[in-house]
C-alpha cells in the first residue's frame, strides 16, 4: 500500500440513532490506496451511554 490520507473523526451523540444514540468519542483514520484498493483504518474509542 502507498499514499495516505489521515483524518480525524468524532462520535455525534446528538445525531446518531439505534445503539449510538448519545454516544461520544473520537480518533483518527487512515485511507490508503494501492491501484484500485482502498483501505479505511480506524483507531480511537466509542463511549456508549
Amino acid at each position: 500500500m502507498r499514499g495516505g490520507v489521515d483524518f480525524g473523526w468524532t462520535a455525534d451523540g446528538g445525531a446518531s440513532t439505534g445503539v449510538f444514540a448519545g454516544a461520544s468519542g473520537g480518533g483518527s483514520r487512515v485511507n490508503t490506496t494501492a491501484g484500485s484498493v482502498q483501505v479505511v483504518s480506524l483507531t480511537g474509542t466509542i463511549k456508549l451511554p
